[in-house]
């Protein structure tokens, strides 16, 4: 998401959360039981993040204050705590937060931010309670209020919460990029994955590992023959190579690793392998296919490989993941690398984040192979 729609975000989250609470204020105790500020507080820390998140927290009590008379001036320092920790802390949890489960990470985060904003609320409580004297504020004022009186607040947010998320995240709102906090984190992941597959490249799986008949099986349906224009991204050692060319494919590799490259090089030398970035490639022709074997998990920006991919293929071309082991084996292999890869989901769930620019046309999920293949949509969806 760029800074300009997560300023109109955070600006519409602003103006909700201080309309919100109106509607509630005709029922008595209304703003306690169902403490309608925090949703757009907490949407906005997940969805834009803990710096627009926090601004929002932090104005949206004050502005309600100053419009409405509410909350009043008694509990409106700790209300202003506790919706700055609620919106900031969500909005780094969410970001630092990877299980390799999109849900679950958005409850951990949520959950966490949650008894994160109460505390400091009831400490900030504490601290200017109105009896006087600290010894006024108990823990049992503390749990009444954060927990018992607004017991109906807390089952909301864990309801809507996640949902709100959840259809941001299906319909493409928020990135992959938007879930870390570092703005160049996807260009020290590349300088990570390079050095990673550098120091892999001795031992890496030989040339020819893969036989003829099940690579048959995996890119049957790619469109491959005489004359096609075939990117191999993440192209390795060349595993591919050889039968690429054995189509009859033009074919061009590409990969972070130079010694990965080198190999690819002399197993293959009718085929042009470059150095370089995915997302920056600039051939001189589009591709009628680009094949990506046994490398997937590592474009970890789901959105920006699609819109490269959209990019560098001819209309009508094909996107061709696949792999010769199970879902299961291969997120074996792509967990606990420091965020260098992520896991891979069913064929469906998968194709659902490239599905502004690509149609699924041929998916496979059991325990020999992964295929996952797609075509490109001749006009995209999105601007």
């Amino acid at each position: 998401m760029s800074n300009t729609k997560k300023l109109c975000f955070s600006a519409m989250m602003l103006a909700v959360g201080v309309l919100l609470p109106m509607a509630f204020h005709a029922i008595p105790n209304g703003g306690s039981i169902f403490a309608p500020m925090h949703l757009p507080v907490f949407v906005t820390g997940f969805l834009c993040g803990p710096m627009y998140g926090a601004i929002v927290g932090l104005v949206c009590p004050l502005l309600s204050f100053l419009f409405t008379g509410m909350p009043t001036v008694a509990f409106l320092p700790n209300m202003m705590a506790e919706l700055l920790v609620y919106s900031t802390a969500s909005g780094v949890f969410f970001r630092i937060i990877k299980t390799g489960r999109f849900i679950p990470d958005v409850y951990i985060s949520l959950v966490l931010s949650m008894l994160a904003g109460r505390i400091a609320g009831g400490c900030v409580a504490y601290l200017l309670f109105l009896g006087g004297t600290r010894d006024s504020y108990t823990w049992t004022l503390f749990f009444t209020g954060y927990f018992v009186t607004c017991w109906p607040a807390i089952v909301i947010q864990l309801a809507v919460i996640p949902t709100v998320v959840t259809v941001a995240e299906k319909y493409r709102f928020i990135g992959e990029s938007d879930r870390y906090l570092d703005p160049m984190h996807h260009r020290k992941n590349i300088v990570r994955q390079k050095e990673f597959f550098d120091g892999l490249a001795e031992g890496w799986r030989r040339e020819g590992g893969v036989s003829q008949a099940e690579l048959e099986i995996l890119f049957g349906g790619a469109g491959l023959g005489e004359g096609k224009r075939v990117l191999d991204a993440g192209c390795g050692t060349g595993v591919l190579g050889g039968f690429l060319l054995s189509k009859g494919c033009i074919v061009d590799g590409a990969d972070l690793s130079e010694k990965m490259i080198e190999r690819a090089r002399k197993a293959n030398p009718g085929i042009n392998y470059v150095v370089a970035d995915f997302y920056e490639l600039t051939p001189s022709e589009p591709y009628d296919c680009i094949a990506v074997f046994d490398a997937y998990p590592h474009f970890t920006d789901k959105d920006a490989f699609a819109r490269k991919a959209h990019a560098l293929l001819k209309d009508g071309g094909t996107l061709w993941i696949a792999f010769d082991e199970s879902r299961e084996k291969i997120n074996g292999y792509h967990t606990g690398h420091g965020g260098i890869s992520v896991c891979l989901l069913p064929p469906e769930k998968e194709g659902a984040k490239l599905k502004d620019y690509f149609d699924i046309v041929c998916k496979t999920d059991n325990d020999e192979r992964y295929v996952l293949g797609l075509m490109k949509k001749i006009a995209k969806k999105r601007k």
